[in-house]
């Protein structure tokens, strides 16, 4: 009949009509939404170009000295440097020995000086560029127990009288007060007290010398050139010989034993001060004197004590000098050292208690403690240098060594106790075993606490390593709360600008850069780079360690002209200092090819990518770098459709990210989400959802269950669920992805929620709950509609008002010729939400509404700068079918016009879409009793159709039908035969 409209043409726009497809675009940066936010007034300015001035130069940089491994240890010493037992033999030698006699082996240390060491801004190409580790020197007890001598009558007798003796112990005096207040200058005053304090001793000795000229013995035959190393600063004109003759008098060898005991005192400062080489010298004299002394006490009844006191001298000279020759790098040397100075301290334990047994006496309580805590701090410090020699088993052994022997004899409350557990902790962090770590620091920092003071450095230091423990760990909750503490106390303590202020600030900006909480990372970082750059320049190291993370941060909040000025700097110092081809750039050039992908850029981001790979290839084995490189380019490929490729390299980050950092890492999360999308574009829905189940669990477990990461994943199950036909369970996924992000800690995005509005529209709508659809879709339009116009926007009429205002804006932009893609994709988005609003009024019944809002929709899709005309064919052709029902036919005429136009745009003349509008046109006509337009219009139909289908398919048929109708209405009954 007449009333018969194009089947075709109305099946297909039904179908597009009530099928509500879901566009799941995923997201293409660690812990960013699933769709691209909008944000009033900030389009996309300028990007590409400042992209490509940003690319990393090709000139090669000169390249400095790589940065060498911190080996942080209690300060000690060495005569020849070589035992005559291995390193690993003499300790398991050692600490059987210890283990099985019957004595007493507490220990204890008279100087827990374990203040935390000031940065050094010196040597900037030692920086490690990993900043964020826990320094495991700050927890060192530095062991300057010496031997009062100066209080005994031996000293007073050898420097031949009171009034001598006093001279020289108020110059040592003094030096020891100027070390306890630690800093740089009273360090280098008490070295001049220490020297002037040792011209006294060399002074005595030459008069000495002078009154027994004429009994030497000239037939020694000795050189004399063999005297020991005396500081410069010191002039001496003594020879060797002198010095073997002074040893050799009962009366004045106790000033060799004095000279050692200044000279351990002057290379512990220099130690302090951390000149290492000057400290090895002055303790390589102190060996040097205490030798010439050894070899006169076999020959002479020296007095016993005096023996022993030579002997806790030795050990603890010995101890030093391996710990400066570890800061040298000496690796070696510092284990001969360290197995002899632990053999020492063994005999002379076991010497003291021999002796008081043959006397009948008992061991003093306090030198059996400074004896066993001496050898309790040698193993100490070899667990430091076998952490620093990457021997993390050895390392542990030692430590345990030495926190045994401290447990058992000041119980678990004591200060060396909490030094060595701070220690432990590093190790069990460096290793990765992050709960044992954090069980570490805890007790570390209670026992700290409870004999100290709850605010001073070395309890920010534990914060600082327990929120390092967290940040690698999670949940990042926790990791802010410590931070938060260190960073109050550095704040209170160190000033606002200072360095140790800027480093907390750095790694709080990290933490919270990672748990998504941009805006405040920026403020942390800006923060921390303003100090740097004032303190140390601005092309240190870590200037760029705080470029690069505001880069990042800048990044994730798509602000990309600062993301790259960031990234850019930070590219160029890290060149510059390192050398292009160091591992460090690696990171950089990866943070600039996930710009690249932000904007769009795709061959440019796999360019960068691969070379970050290449230097991460190069440098590292299996890591945490190289998987989330490869996942990053995996995001390339599936932006750029080849999702089987992403797939592969999504599969071999995950392989290799659960061998480098376990399985329940962070990262692992991410991955999962980034592959969860990837399997859902293939449909392969139950791999989808296996990934995405998994990456909600972990992400739960760092992050929280509230965290607004963890809504972009249920978002994402909600799709799935939703492309499954599980109507009801996206309902509830996609509820709870909104609770979780209307939540007052999470910001309340609007960006964020309205995809998700519209998506729970979808699934109400399959699930036949039409008027909660209808709220959900309308909330998501004026999230929408307010973006757009940068003000709130309550309905529907509301948005009309302002067309014309988005129009002369639109207008404006096209004028300064300022980029409107952006604006055009937001219009876009306001026109399909209004089509899928006028959808639910018609199922509601409610037509005049639905066409209301079905041409809202029209006008928005005409108003985009850019157009897209097979929504315009569509919304104009929904339009014509409501105006044709309706009875208004010039209206419909007027709309079907406009679908055909739009069609013919798109497609062009002749396919089989435009042949179902030029059919439905004459329809409207033939209703209008326009039967020449309408046959002139049927013929075009059929034409087109014959063309794309055959004269034998359905939708020919159907035009000849129309034909043959407006025939009999013509009364042309033998035409309308022929076509019948």
């Amino acid at each position: 009949s007449k009333d018969t409209l194009d089947n075709g043409s109305y099946q297909n726009l039904d179908a597009d009509d009530r099928e509500t497809t879901i566009s799941s675009t995923p997201s293409f940066s660690l812990g960013k939404s699933s769709f691209r936010s909008m944000s009033p007034g900030r389009l996309k300015k300028n990007i590409k170009s400042k992209l490509s001035s940003a690319s990393p130069k090709r000139e090669r940089p000169p390249q400095e000295r790589q940065p060498q491994p911190k080996i942080p240890l209690h300060p000690g010493g060495s005569e020849d440097g070589r035992s005559k037992h291995s390193f690993d033999d003499g300790l398991d030698q050692i600490a059987l020995t210890l283990g099985g006699t019957s004595m007493s082996f507490d220990v204890a240390e008279d100087d827990p000086a374990a203040a935390a060491e000031e940065e050094d801004t010196e040597e900037e190409e030692s920086v490690d560029m990993n900043v964020d580790e826990p320094d495991i020197e700050d927890g060192c007890i530095i062991n300057t127990t010496s031997s009062n001598i100066f209080h005994r009558r031996e000293f007073v007798r050898a420097m031949g009288g009171v009034n001598e003796a006093s001279s020289t112990k108020k110059y040592i005096q003094q030096g020891d007060a100027l070390c306890e207040q630690g800093s740089e200058q009273s360090l280098d005053r008490a070295v001049q007290m220490y020297y002037a304090g040792l011209g006294t001793i060399l002074a005595r000795i030459r008069e000495w010398t002078i009154e027994q000229q004429e009994d030497r013995d000239a037939s020694v035959a000795i050189g004399d050139n063999d005297v020991p190393h005396l500081p410069s600063a010191i002039p001496s004109n003594l020879s060797y010989r002198d010095f073997v003759s002074a040893a050799d008098c009962v009366d004045v060898n106790v000033l060799l034993l004095v000279m050692s005991s200044i000279l351990f005192r002057s290379g512990n400062a220099h130690f302090r001060l951390k000149h290492f080489e000057t400290a090895c010298r002055d303790y390589s004299s102190a060996q040097s004197y205490q030798s010439i002394r050894t070899k006169a006490l076999s020959n002479h009844g020296i007095n016993e004590s005096l023996v022993i006191e030579d002997a806790k001298l030795n050990g603890r000279v010995r101890n030093n000098m391996a710990s400066a020759l570890s800061k040298r790098q000496l690796y070696e040397e510092a284990r001969a050292e360290y197995t002899k100075a632990l053999q020492i301290k063994q005999s002379t334990l076991e010497a003291l208690h021999k002796t008081t047994r043959q006397k009948g006496d008992s061991v003093k309580d306090m030198d059996d403690k400074n004896l066993v805590s001496d050898i309790a701090s040698t193993f100490h410090n070899i667990g430091l240098l076998r952490l620093n020699c990457d021997e993390a088993a050895k390392a542990e052994k030692a430590f345990k060594q030495s926190l045994s022997l401290r447990v058992k004899k000041f119980g678990l409350d004591d200060l060396r106790v909490s030094s060595t557990l701070n220690a432990l902790g590093g190790l069990y962090y460096k290793t990765k075993r992050y709960d044992d770590a954090f069980r570490s620091y805890k007790e570390s920092l209670r026992i700290w606490k409870l004999n100290g003071s709850k605010s001073d450095l070395q309890t920010a230091e534990h914060y600082y390593n327990i929120a390092l423990v967290f940040y690698a760990k999670g949940p990042y909750s926790k990791a802010r709360v410590s931070v938060a503490e260190c960073a109050k106390i550095r704040r209170q303590l160190c000033g606002n600008v200072s360095l140790p202020v800027a480093e907390v600030l750095h790694l709080f900006g990290k933490i919270s850069l990672s748990s998504g909480n941009f805006e405040d990372a920026c403020d942390k970082l800006q923060e921390a780079l303003a100090i740097r750059q004032k303190l140390l320049g601005k092309n240190h190291l870590l200037v760029a360690n705080a470029h690069l993370l505001m880069g990042k941060a800048h990044l994730e909040m798509e602000e990309y002209d600062k993301a790259m000025s960031s990234l850019s700097v930070a590219l160029a110092i890290r060149a510059e200092r390192l050398g292009k081809n160091h591992v460090s750039v690696a990171e950089v050039l990866h943070a600039i090819g996930s710009a690249y992908i932000e904007v769009e850029e795709y061959p440019k981001a796999l360019e960068t990518l691969q070379e970050a790979l290449r230097l991460q290839r190069q440098f590292l084995g299996p890591s945490l770098e190289i998987a989330e490189t490869l996942n990053t380019m995996s995001l390339v490929f599936f932006k750029s459709g080849d999702t089987e490729k992403a797939i592969e390299l999504g599969e071999e980050s995950l392989v290799m990210l659960k061998s480098s950092a376990g399985f329940d890492h962070i990262l692992v999360a991410h991955v999962l989400k980034h592959n969860g999308d990837y399997y859902q574009d293939i449909e392969a829905y139950n791999d989808a959802m296996e990934a995405y189940g998994e990456s909600l669990r972990i992400m739960a477990t760092w992050l929280g269950r509230e965290h607004v990461l963890l809504s972009k994943t249920l978002s994402e199950v909600g799709v799935v669920r939703f492309k499954t036909g599980e109507y009801t369970i996206a309902k509830q996924s996609f509820t709870e992805a909104l609770r979780i992000m209307r939540l007052p800690d999470n910001g309340n995005d609007s960006s964020s929620i309205y995809p998700t509005l519209s998506h729970l529209g979808h699934a109400l709508y399959k699930n036949k709950e039409l008027k909660l659809a209808s709220e959900s879709y309308l909330e998501s339009f004026n999230i929408q509609a307010s973006i757009v116009i940068g003000e709130e926007n309550r309905d529907l009429e509301g948005f009309s008002k302002k067309m014309r205002s988005i129009e002369d804006e639109i207008l404006s932009l096209d004028q300064s010729g300022e980029d409107t893609s952006e604006l055009s994709s937001a219009l876009g988005g306001i026109a399909n939400i209004l089509r899928y609003i006028g959808l639910v009024n018609q199922e509601l019944g409610d037509f005049e509404q639905a066409l209301y809002v079905n041409k809202l929709s029209l006008s928005v899709r005409l108003l985009q700068p850019f157009k897209e005309y097979s929504a315009i064919a569509l919304m104009a052709e929904t339009i014509a079918m409501f105006e044709f029902k309706l009875k208004n036919f010039e209206q419909a005429l007027d709309y079907f016009n406009q679908a055909l136009q739009a069609k013919k745009e798109l497609q062009g003349d002749v396919t089989i879409d435009v042949a179902r509008t030029v059919n439905n046109l004459a329809n409207i006509h033939f209703s209008l009793g326009n039967l020449s337009e309408a046959m002139e219009l049927y013929q075009e139909a059929l034409e087109i159709k014959k063309s794309c289908l055959g004269e034998d398919s359905d939708d020919v048929v159907n035009t000849l039908k129309n034909i043959a109708q407006v025939m009999v209405t013509a009364g042309k009954e033998q035409d309308a035969l022929q076509a019948y």
